[in-house]
């Protein structure tokens, strides 16, 4: 990508800016940008200039509401957090309710059979596919992760515990505040990260620390891993995106103007799909930090979700269900 289409790209997902902008570039020999900045600007969020995109399919839906959505693993659900209630995504029409309303988001196993929510008096583990209960802890948390495999779940109430899925008993306690932790995509790794900018991963085996090292920025709101397990990518409270490698504990920043409500990889790991405000998505290279394409669902606001194919987004407005390809 030259200089002037990364330096456009980044134009058009920018809030729009008062004053004097420059905007400079160094291209190495092959093409490549290795420098890119803007400086100058007066930020007046939330009045901007968008282009909006056409959605490539919309199935109508009655879902009354576009906050609080989540996907279920293979991508043919939706759940809705505050109602609990599961929509197909093809025909838009509801498949069952799965209980009360969860004061966290839903996280699911891989395999889409093991759900774990959490209310203001416990943790629960419910079947997604019957609605059935399978396990309740009495004990709360403001944020939770399960094992790939479904046996253990990890929760934090600025705390970390650590249960036995089968039994719902705590089988350790981490010395470390948390805010957000996952599971590594071989279930051998936990990720956690707080109010500090420490990003801690621990063995599951015997729950030592694995690694620890600094992250640039305000604390640590989100954290995903890549499938291939090398990387993660963070978010911090700022909103600001971040690709951490593992291997030398470098991270980089994810250039862009607007707050990030969350991140996943691509299925190869190769490229990072980041959602924020006004049902927007932007695809971007770990490696690099400059975004490549983005998606703008302006017309329909909405919850901006990435499929998990990796190549589209789901946005669920008021109406129904509108399927972007990512360019």
């Amino acid at each position: 990508m030259t200089a002037l289409a990364i330096l456009a790209l980044m134009a058009r997902t920018t809030r729009t800016i008062i004053g004097t902008a420059v905007a400079s570039a160094l291209v190495c020999t092959s093409g490549a940008v290795a420098v890119a900045a803007v400086t100058g600007f007066t930020d007046t969020a939330p009045e901007r200039e968008r282009s909006c995109d056409t959605p490539d399919t919309t199935v109508p839906a009655t879902t009354g509401t576009t906050t609080a959505w989540v996907l279920t693993p293979d991508g043919q659900q939706a759940l809705n957090h505050d109602t609990m209630t599961l929509y197909d995504t093809q025909t838009g029409t509801p498949v069952r309710t799965l209980g009360a309303t969860s004061t966290t988001t839903p996280r699911f196993t891989p395999s889409g059979q093991l759900m774990v929510t959490t209310t203001d008096q416990a943790i629960v583990l419910t079947d997604p596919r019957t609605a059935a209960t399978v396990q309740t802890i009495p004990a709360t948390a403001t944020a939770t992760a399960l094992s790939p495999d479904g046996t253990l779940l990890a929760t934090s109430d600025g705390t970390v515990h650590l249960w036995d899925v089968r039994t719902g008993r705590q089988i350790h306690e981490l010395p470390t505040p948390a805010r957000t932790l996952t599971f590594s995509p071989d279930g051998t790794r936990l990720a956690t990260g707080g109010d500090s900018d420490q990003l801690r991963t621990w063995h599951t085996t015997d729950w030592s620390l694995d690694q620890e090292f600094s992250v640039s920025g305000e604390g640590i709101d989100t954290l995903a891993y890549s499938p291939d397990g090398l990387h993660l990518a963070t978010i911090d409270a700022d909103g600001q995106t971040r690709a951490v490698d593992l291997t030398t504990q470098e991270s980089t920043r994810i250039e862009y103007f607007d707050r990030a409500r969350d991140v996943a990889f691509t299925p190869d790991s190769a490229r990072l799909i980041i959602t924020m405000g006004w049902s927007s998505v932007v695809r971007a290279d770990p490696a690099t930090g400059y975004p490549e394409s983005d998606v703008e669902a302006c017309d329909q606001p909405g919850t901006a979700l990435p499929a998990p194919d990796g190549e589209s987004i789901l946005v669920i407005t008021g109406t129904g269900f509108d399927t972007y390809r990512l360019p």
